[in-house]
């Protein structure tokens, strides 16, 4: 329906503005990951980081887009 369109709509740019507003590199991070899909190594290695260091920046960044978007008016 259009009411559940509009509430998808509404949380995808919740999402996308939390994602904005990260700080770059978790940002680069949760985008190679979830939106263009590259595997952990090759995400880890275009930020000169660590597997497992871009597994806790996921964990964290995670962690701030649910707090923003949970508690933010977006």
């Amino acid at each position: 329906s259009e009411q559940e369109n509009n509430e998808l709509l509404r949380k995808l740019r919740a999402i996308e503005k939390a994602v904005s507003l990260l700080n770059d590199v978790s940002k680069r991070i949760i985008q190679m990951k979830y939106f263009q899909g590259y595997e952990m190594n090759v995400v880890a290695k275009s930020v000169f980081i660590s597997r497992r260091a871009a597994y806790y920046r996921i964990n964290m960044a995670l962690k701030e887009i649910s707090y923003i978007t949970a508690n933010l008016s977006l």
